[in-house]
């Protein structure tokens, strides 16, 4: 009997281990910034930003810092970039690649944090959204 319990508890102590060593299920974990969907996020993140930002400039992105995934049911996305305003304003320009990076007096970079939720269906939304000049 005290055998089995022994043999429980060693089986216990080992999955408490792997789940310790692997991260918490479904806990955000960090991800290769440059992967595709991490991309992908990144850039509907800066277009909501873009279309939701009073400013009458676009803003481009310049780098994505960090970010973590969590699987939920979908995909969520904690991001952390770097984003710079641009020499395009929003009324006459649509091709974001297209904008430079503006210089000199306009050269305004910001960190931004965003938060894009994926659902299974591949439909984005922007959660959260904030920034502070760099």
């Amino acid at each position: 009997m005290a055998s089995s319990w022994y043999l429980v508890l060693v089986v216990a102590l080992s999955f408490l281990a792997t789940l310790v060593s692997t991260g918490l299920v479904g806990a955000p974990q960090a991800t290769d910034p440059g992967s595709k969907d991490v991309q992908n996020a990144a850039n509907f993140a800066l277009e909501s930003f873009n279309s939701l930002s009073k400013n009458a400039g676009l803003y481009k992105l310049i780098k994505v810092i960090s970010v973590k995934k969590q699987v939920v049911a979908g995909m969520n996305y904690f991001l952390e970039t770097r984003i710079g305003a641009t020499n395009c304003q929003k009324h006459t320009h649509h091709n974001l690649q297209a904008c430079k990076l503006a210089q000199g007096g306009n050269a305004e970079t910001q960190i931004c944090s965003f938060e894009v939720y994926g659902s299974l269906q591949n439909v984005m939304s922007l959660s959260k959204s904030t920034c502070k000049r760099a």
